[in-house]
């Protein structure tokens, strides 16, 4: 589940994914976000996690990429490869 962080929320499309989002209990979820100065990134992942905890979506990592590093492929590989999912 990928959003950038747009005003501490998740991107409205999320938003409306996530509230309408069906048979996905017991499913696992990484959340990932991107975002600019880094001001909203928990209370987004937060929200993410209560919504998909809801409709019993476990959330096993996370990953928060700064905008600035969405265009270092090496860099997200990295970060990718540190998520040991």
């Amino acid at each position: 589940m990928g959003t950038p962080v747009w005003a501490f929320a998740p991107a409205p499309a999320i938003n409306t994914y996530l509230d309408r989002i069906k048979g996905a209990e017991g499913k696992k979820a990484v959340i990932f976000t991107t975002f600019g100065s880094g001001t909203g990134i928990q209370g987004c992942i937060n929200n993410i996690k209560r919504r998909l905890g809801e409709k019993n979506v476990e959330t096993i990592k996370e990953l928060n990429v700064q905008m600035k590093k969405v265009g270092d492929p090496d860099f997200v590989r990295r970060a990718i490869s540190n998520l040991e999912v």
